[in-house]
């Protein structure tokens, strides 16, 4: 195969993938778009005082709740990491006691 049908072939495979990579890129930032609309109601700004308190009531209760959330399963990996250490503290005296080490 000559140099320049070579060149030629590369140029339009480095093309094709440029287009793929684009298209790509377009694809994720619809399916961005669609998760936030569909996970994330727009926002409406209160017009009052008392609705932006409410706003802010409801925001903190949730953050709270979310709070809470984290700290049990933070709680439960922490228990879930102590016992796989205690196991692998027992897997080590068995074998150790039995002259495997």
């Amino acid at each position: 195969m000559s140099s320049s049908k070579k060149h030629s072939l590369k140029s339009m495979m480095l093309q094709v993938a440029k287009d793929l990579l684009d298209a790509e890129e377009i694809e994720k930032k619809e399916e961005r778009k669609r998760y936030m609309e569909d996970h994330c109601p727009p926002l409406s700004y209160p017009i009052s005082k008392q609705e932006l308190q409410e706003l802010c009531k409801e925001l903190h209760a949730k953050i709270e709740d979310v709070d809470e959330e984290r700290y049990i399963l933070e709680h439960k990996a922490i228990m879930v990491v102590n016992e796989v250490r205690r196991f692998w503290n027992i897997s080590f005296y068995v074998v150790h006691e039995q002259g495997g080490l």
